[in-house]
């Protein structure tokens, strides 16, 4: 009798224990089945992100590809034509430094020319401002007459006539 219950007992455990395992299941089975509908929709994502990024890298190494055959082709060019251009360009770096040369002369004889000006203009104002000055003008006359500020003629007289 004794063995009889406990086979009961044995039995109305197993039972309880499967029903709470199908809970179980199904709790755990929704979980997991949510997962892999999400898992499905991030692999989709990846996948498709793959082929964009393979198809720029496809795009690129044919680029890279028809740059280099441009770059083949253009020393080949340059190649043929190195004994031409060493005398094209021989002969225009020679019209270069001549047009250069004449340049530094014409710029070396304007610069001479424009500071003998510039000193000839000012020694003229000077000796004009110090001649009014001592026949007793007063700056305010000297300026009309002459055409200069005020501080031009007060420069020039505390500057160079003391």
């Amino acid at each position: 009798m004794l063995i009889f219950i406990l086979i009961i007992i044995g039995c109305l455990l197993i039972l309880l224990n499967l029903k709470a395992i199908k809970k179980e299941e199904k709790s755990f089975y929704n979980i997991f089945h949510n997962t892999e509908e999400n898992m499905e929709d991030v692999e989709i994502k990846l996948g498709k992100i793959r082929q964009e990024f393979s198809e720029t890298i496809l795009e690129l190494q044919k680029e890279i590809v028809d740059i280099k055959k441009d770059i083949d082709k253009l020393y080949t060019i340059i190649e043929l034509n190195n004994g031409n251009l060493k005398d094209e360009e021989s002969l225009q770096e020679i019209s270069i430094n001549k047009k250069i040369e004449h340049e530094e002369k014409t710029n070396i004889d304007f610069k001479k020319n424009t500071k003998i000006n510039k000193s000839d203009k000012n020694s003229i104002k000077i000796d004009e401002i110090s001649d009014l000055l001592m026949k007793g003008y007063s700056v305010e006359e000297i300026g009309d007459k002459l055409g200069v500020g005020k501080g031009e003629i007060l420069l020039v007289r505390d500057l160079y006539l003391k």
